[in-house]
């Protein structure tokens, strides 16, 4: 648009020291300063324009980084938060289920201070990645929820496939065979997982969906 605009102000410069030749010899040298500071402009427009660009890509980051725990690159707790009351809000108007899942990596602590928080923090991520690859679909909300527990909510569900959702995420342990043994544990890392699964009607609340699947767990 600024070129645009600079090209339509030459153009009609020049038309008008051509009709009406105010300056005389002058009318070059002034339709030149007229010239070079339309491009002296155009310059500034387009390094105000990359900069904005890169101010944009910059809010983009950022705005991730604020909803994704930095370990797992999952969403947060806080936007956990977020996403699961636009979830209920969605669905009280439609009446679908929602099912809330708990799932927490069994005897972490000894497993943490056995073989480190190196090797803890990659038990960890790789329970993140276990739940990417199950729960795909866009309305579904997996997050680190704190320490070794993960929280994951699913909308438009049967109790069924929570069930298989559920030994799904604990079979992903037993075919991974990461080696634990410290403390009580057995052999492997191993997770427990809990599940409430509700029709959601006008009466549904947030923190008692949490609570029920956290008893369940």
């Amino acid at each position: 648009m600024a070129l645009f605009f600079s090209t339509i102000v030459v153009i009609g410069f020049a038309l008008l020291i051509i009709s009406n030749p105010i300056y005389g010899a002058q009318s070059s040298v002034n339709l030149g300063f007229v010239f070079v500071g339309l491009i002296v402009g155009l310059m500034g427009v387009k390094h105000v324009e990359i900069a904005l660009k890169k101010l944009s890509k910059a809010n983009i980051i950022l705005e991730k980084l604020s909803q994704t725990d930095p370990l797992t690159e999952i969403y947060n707790r806080r936007t956990y938060e977020t996403r699961f009351t636009e979830q209920l809000c969605l669905n009280k108007r439609t009446g679908n289920s929602i099912c809330v899942f708990i799932i927490d990596l069994d005897n972490f602590k000894d497993y943490n201070d056995g073989y480190g928080h190196v090797r803890g923090d990659k038990a960890i991520k790789l329970q993140a990645k276990h739940l990417t690859a199950l729960f795909k679909r866009e309305a579904d909300i997996v997050a680190r929820y704190g320490g070794e527990e993960f929280v994951v909510v699913v909308s438009k569900i049967t109790e069924e496939k929570c069930i298989e959702f559920a030994n799904n995420i604990i079979e992903q342990w037993a075919l991974a065979k990461v080696k634990h043994g410290k403390g009580k544990a057995g052999d492997y890392v191993t997770c427990s997982v809990g599940f409430h699964l509700e029709q959601v009607s006008k009466d549904s609340d947030q923190t008692q969906m949490v609570k029920k699947a956290d008893k369940a767990l």
